[in-house]
C-alpha cells in the first residue's frame, strides 16, 4: 500500500506536487536493509517512475489527448513485476496506462504501428547498440540499473547501495533529443547527466 501513499492526485494543486517532491527527496534516504525491505525498494522505484510518467510532457503529435499512454517492458526484473501490477489501467494526466511486456524486435515492429511513449528495460536485455536504436523512436527509456545512462538511456531509478538510498536521475541531453520535457520540480531532485 506504499505505493498508494506516494502517488499523488491528478488534481493536486502546484503546492502538493512541491511537497510530493520533497517526499520523494526524502525518500531517497530511507534505508534498505532487510530483505522484506527489498520489496518496498522495488515498490519505491515503480513509485517514481510513476511519477517520472506525470511530470513527463509529450509533445502532441507524439502523444494527443485521446490516446493512451503505451509502457513496454523488456525483460523482467523485479521493478517490471511491481509496474505491471501497480500501474496497468493507472491514470497519468488524463491518459490510461497500458503495459505490454515485448522483446527488442517487437518494440521495433509494435512502435511503427502505434506508437510506444515508455520503455522499462531490465538489467542485461539490451545493450548499447539497441538502446541507441531506441533512442531514434522517441521513447522515454528508464532502467533500474547503474549503467543505463551511460548504455544511453534518459530516466533511472537506482538504489546507491553505498549510500543507502534510492536515486533519480536524468540524461537531459537524451531526453531533450526525444522531443520530450520534465517538470522543473523534478529536475530539483534529480540528479542530472549530459
Amino acid at each position: 500500500m506504499l505505493i498508494h501513499h506516494l502517488i499523488i492526485s491528478h488534481y493536486c494543486s502546484r503546492w502538493a506536487r512541491v511537497a510530493f517532491c520533497a517526499l520523494l527527496y526524502s525518500l531517497s534516504s530511507i534505508s534498505f536493509a532487510s530483505d522484506t525491505s527489498n520489496q518496498n525498494l522495488h515498490k519505491i522505484q515503480s513509485a517514481y517512475i510513476y511519477n517520472v510518467l506525470k511530470f513527463t510532457q509529450w509533445p502532441s503529435m507524439l502523444l494527443s489527448a485521446e490516446d493512451d499512454i503505451q509502457l513496454c517492458i523488456i525483460g523482467e526484473d523485479d521493478v517490471s513485476l511491481v509496474l505491471q501490477q501497480k500501474l496497468q489501467h493507472r491514470k497519468v494526466q488524463q491518459h490510461n496506462i497500458n503495459i505490454q511486456t515485448l522483446s527488442f524486435d517487437e518494440v521495433l515492429s509494435q512502435h511503427a504501428i502505434q506508437p510506444i511513449h515508455v520503455l522499462y528495460i531490465s538489467q542485461n536485455t539490451l545493450n548499447a547498440e539497441q538502446i541507441n536504436a531506441l533512442q531514434q523512436l522517441n521513447i522515454l527509456l528508464i532502467g533500474s540499473y547503474n549503467s543505463f545512462l551511460d548504455d544511453g538511456g534518459v530516466v533511472s531509478v537506482i538504489f546507491e547501495e553505498d549510500q543507502n538510498r534510492i536515486s533519480l536521475n536524468v540524461n537531459l541531453t537524451a531526453l531533450q533529443e526525444q522531443s520530450l520535457s520534465l517538470s522543473s520540480q523534478l529536475l530539483k531532485i534529480a540528479v542530472i547527466r549530459h
